[in-house]
C-alpha cells in the first residue's frame, strides 16, 4: 500500500472524531503516503502532523468547477486506497467495482460518529468490525486517547501561558471551561456558568480557564463579568492543538456540545459534556470518567437548527446539578454516562390500596411521574399541592405535569416539575388521529406512573395508549382504563378541591418503603410562580394606563364558567364606585378574552372610570397583576385562588350551595380570605341575594387589617 487518500470532514469537532481514522491507518500502514482531504476549519488540527505527508483543502462551496478540479486530484493522485468519510460520489471515480462499500448503510447498532467513521474504514479495508456499545474493536478500545498529534512547540506555547503569563501553580488543578457553542440552542447560560466557576473556586480551590474560538469572547467575558471570582481567559490565545495540550494537563473539562468536548475526549481528559437538542449517543465523550447532563424531554433529542419550544432542554438544567457532576469528577466518584431523568424499571405491585388494586412498589432514585389535570385554571392551581407533595417525597424523580396551553404558566418556572405537557383538547389535538399521535408521542418519555386528578375520557386514554404501566385516578369515565381506581366521591363536596387531589396520593408507595401509601400533607398552599416576562408585561400596561401605584389597588373579576355564579354587573360597579370613592381606591376589571363582555359591563355601568384589563392579560400577567393588587373581588372563578396562590386577599362570592359546587368544595385556600354565599340551599341561583352593602363591608374589613398588603 503506497497511497491512502483519507476524504474528511470540515468542522472541527467532525475532524478530532475522525482522527482515530489517521491513527489506525498509519499504525497499519507505516510507510505509506497518507494525504488528507478536509475543510479549511480542520487544517489547523492536521497542519504539520507527522503522520500525514500532505494535507488538501477542501472548498466546499466551489460549485461544479471546484467539484471537476477534486475529481483530477484524485486521478493526479491515483491512490491504492481511498477512504471516503464524507459520502461523496470519489468512489465511483477512482473504482467503480469497490464503490458499493462506501455507500453501505452503516448499521443502526453503531450510534457514535467516531465509531461510524471506523467502521468506515474497516469496510474500506475489507476486514470485520466488531463493536460492542461505543467500544471499539478488542485491544483497542483507548486509541482514540492518542489520536491526536501535538507537538513539543505546541506544548511549549501552553506552557508559557500557564506559568509566566497566569502564574499558575504546577501542583494545582484546573478546570477549563468552555462556555461557547456553533448553535446558540446548544449554549448553557452565561451565569449558570459564571456559578459553577465561582462555587468550583470558593470549595473546591481550583484553578479556572476559559477557552473558546476568537469569536466566542463575547460569550466569555460575559461569563466573566458576572463572576465573583478571577478566572484566566484564553479565548483566541491557542490553536487547536494548543487547545489540546492545554486540556491534557487540566483535571477537568465542562463544556457545551461543541469541538472542546471532542478534543478534550482525544487527549484522555474527563469531560462534563451539557446536552441539550443534540444526541449524546451520537455526539457524546467516550472516557471512562467523562459525563453527560440532559435533561430527558418528550422532544429531546430534536436534533433541529431552531427550538419551537421556550429552549427548555437547557433551561431546566441547574447550577447544583453541574456542580455536583463537576465535584464527583474532580473526586473520581464519577463515572460513565447519565442523562438527567434517565428511565427506571417499571414500578412493581406491592401493597394493597384503597378503592382496588395494588399500591407500586417504593420508588427507585429516578421515578418519572406524570400528572394529568385538563380542566380550567382553578382546578390547575388547586392542584398544585400535590406537586410540592410529590417533590418533598421523592426529591429525585423526573416530575412533568400536563395541562391546557392556556394554564401552561400557572405550572411552567414551578420549581417542583421538571417539564410541562401541553395537551390542546380544543385544538390540535381535538380529533382522535391527533390524540394518539400525542399519546405514542408520550412513549419516549418513559413515564411509569400517571397521577390523573380529573377524570375525563381523554385524560384516562391518554395514559393507556401511552403504555405508562401504572395509571392512578378516579373510578369514573373510562376508569377502567387505570391500574389503581380510587372511588369518585367529589360530588359529595364534604371536601376541599385540594384535598380531593392530595388525597390520590395514598395510592402511591411511601418513600422510605413502609407499609401503607404516600401520606397527604397537611397544609395546603398553591402555588403558582412569577414570570420575568410578564412582570414586564404588567408595568408597560401600569405605565400606558397611567397607573402610578399611589392609590391602592382593587381588582375585581365580575365573569364565571356560569350564570349561577355571576353577580350582577350593576352591582359589580356600585361596589367599584363606593371602594373609589370612600377609600380612594384604583379599581382593576379583569377577565378573559371570551368574558371581556361582562367586563364591559360593569365600565359602562360605573361613574368613575376604572382600568379594564379584560382580556389584554395572560394568565401569567393575570397572576403579576393579582400580586399587587390590595384585594380581589371576584365570583367563584379561577382569579380566585390564583389570587390566594400569589398572597393576595379575595372576597369571594358563591351563589350555589349545593354539594360539590359549594364553598366548602371551592373556596379560596387562605386564612385571609372572606367567602360570601347565600343560605338557601334550596335555590340553584341566589348570588344575587347578595347586597352591595354586605361585599362592601367585606372589602373594607380584609383592607383595613394590618399586613394586608402583600
Amino acid at each position: 500500500m503506497r497511497r491512502i487518500l483519507v476524504v474528511g470532514l470540515s468542522n472541527v469537532g467532525d475532524a478530532v472524531l475522525m482522527s482515530p481514522v489517521i491513527e489506525r491507518l498509519h499504525q497499519r500502514f507505516p510507510q505509506a503516503e497518507l494525504t488528507l482531504l478536509a475543510g479549511d476549519r480542520a487544517q489547523a488540527l492536521f497542519a504539520h502532523d507527522p503522520r500525514l505527508a500532505q494535507v488538501i483543502t477542501l472548498d466546499e462551496f466551489s460549485g461544479w468547477i471546484g467539484r471537476l478540479r477534486l475529481v483530477g486530484l484524485v486521478w493526479r493522485q491515483r491512490p491504492d486506497l481511498l477512504i471516503d468519510l464524507r459520502q461523496t460520489m470519489l468512489p465511483l471515480v477512482w473504482k467503480p467495482w469497490r464503490c458499493w462499500r462506501y455507500f453501505w448503510p452503516v448499521p443502526k447498532r453503531i450510534v457514535h460518529m467516531r465509531t461510524r467513521h471506523l467502521w468506515k474504514l474497516h469496510m474500506a479495508l475489507g476486514s470485520r468490525f466488531k463493536v460492542r456499545g461505543n467500544d471499539l474493536e478488542p485491544g483497542a478500545s483507548n486509541l482514540e486517547r492518542s489520536s491526536m498529534w501535538i507537538s513539543p512547540e505546541d506544548e511549549a506555547a501552553v506552557e508559557t501561558l500557564l506559568r509566566r503569563r497566569w502564574g499558575v501553580p504546577t501542583d494545582g488543578r484546573l478546570v477549563v471551561i468552555c462556555p461557547g457553542a456553533r448553535s446558540h440552542i446548544k449554549r448553557w447560560y452565561a451565569d449558570r456558568f459564571a456559578d459553577v466557576a465561582d462555587q468550583l473556586i470558593e470549595q473546591d480551590g481550583v484553578e479556572v480557564i476559559f477557552s473558546g474560538e476568537p469569536d466566542e469572547t463575547p460569550i466569555i467575558q460575559e461569563v466573566l463579568k458576572s463572576m465573583r471570582h478571577p478566572a484566566h481567559n484564553a479565548a483566541g490565545c491557542t490553536t487547536v492543538r494548543q487547545l489540546a495540550a492545554l486540556m491534557r494537563q487540566t483535571s477537568l473539562v465542562i463544556t457545551n456540545d461543541s469541538a472542546s468536548l471532542h478534543v478534550a475526549g482525544a487527549v484522555g481528559t474527563p469531560v462534563l459534556a451539557l446536552f441539550g437538542p443534540t444526541d449524546p449517543a451520537k455526539y457524546g465523550p467516550t472516557g471512562a470518567r467523562s459525563r453527560v447532563l440532559q435533561r430527558r424531554l418528550f422532544c429531546v433529542p430534536c436534533e433541529q437548527a431552531l427550538c419551537e419550544f421556550h429552549h427548555e432542554c437547557m433551561r431546566f438544567l441547574s447550577v447544583d446539578e453541574v456542580y455536583r457532576a463537576a465535584k464527583g469528577i474532580l473526586e473520581k466518584a464519577g463515572g460513565g454516562s447519565c442523562r438527567l431523568g434517565t428511565p427506571p424499571a417499571v414500578l412493581v405491585p406491592h401493597g394493597t390500596a384503597a378503592g382496588g388494586g395494588d399500591l407500586p412498589s417504593a420508588s427507585p432514585a429516578h421515578q418519572r411521574i406524570l400528572v394529568i389535570r385538563l380542566d380550567r385554571i382553578g382546578d390547575v392551581v388547586l392542584s398544585t399541592p400535590v406537586l410540592q407533595a410529590l417533590r418533598d417525597a421523592y426529591p429525585r424523580a423526573f416530575l412533568a405535569m400536563m395541562v391546557r396551553p392556556v394554564c401552561r404558566e400557572l405550572v411552567e418556572g414551578n420549581p417542583c416539575v421538571n417539564e410541562v405537557l401541553l395537551y390542546d383538547k380544543d385544538g390540535r389535538h381535538r380529533g382522535i388521529l391527533s390524540t394518539i399521535r400525542f399519546a405514542r408521542g408520550l412513549r419516549r418519555h418513559h413515564f411509569d406512573t400517571a397521577l390523573v386528578l380529573h377524570p375525563t375520557n381523554r385524560s384516562h386514554w391518554i395514559p393507556w395508549l401511552a403504555g405508562i404501566p401504572v395509571r392512578i385516578g378516579y373510578d369514573r369515565k373510562s376508569g377502567w382504563l387505570l391500574t389503581h381506581r380510587v372511588p369518585h366521591r367529589k360530588q359529595e363536596g364534604a371536601r376541599h378541591e385540594a384535598e380531593y387531589a392530595v388525597e390520590m396520593l395514598r395510592v402511591l408507595p411511601a418513600p422510605d418503603g413502609g407499609p401503607g401509601g404516600l401520606e397527604p400533607p397537611r397544609v395546603l398552599s398553591p402555588y403558582v410562580p412569577i414570570h420575568p416576562a410578564a412582570e414586564a408585561g404588567v408595568a408597560r400596561l401600569f405605565q400606558e394606563r397611567g397607573v402610578d401605584g399611589a392609590s391602592p389597588l382593587v381588582a375585581l373579576h365580575p365573569s364565571a364558567s356560569d350564570a349561577s355564579k355571576r353577580w350582577p354587573a350593576e352591582r359589580f360597579a356600585q361596589l367599584a364606585d363606593r371602594l373609589v370613592e370612600s377609600c380612594g381606591a384604583r379599581v382593576v376589571l379583569v377577565a378573559g378574552p371570551d368574558d371581556a363582555r361582562h367586563a364591559r359591563a360593569v365600565e359602562q355601568a360605573m361613574r368613575r372610570r376604572p382600568l379594564n384589563a379584560a382580556g389584554a392579560l395572560s394568565v401569567g400577567e393575570l397572576a403579576v397583576l393579582l400580586a399587587r393588587c390590595r384585594l380581589l373581588v371576584s365570583n367563584d372563578s379561577g382569579p380566585v385562588h390564583v389570587a390566594a396562590a400569589v398572597g393576595t386577599p379575595v372576597v369571594a362570592l358563591f351563589g350555589r350551595c349545593q354539594p360539590g359546587v359549594n364553598a366548602t368544595r371551592w373556596r379560596p385556600l387562605g386564612p385571609r380570605h372572606v367567602v360570601l354565599d347565600t343560605s338557601d340551599p334550596s335555590r340553584f341561583t341566589a348570588i344575587a341575594e347578595l347586597s352591595v352593602e354586605e361585599v362592601f363591608a367585606a372589602a373594607i374589613s380584609v383592607l383595613s387589617k394590618k399586613g394586608s398588603d402583600p
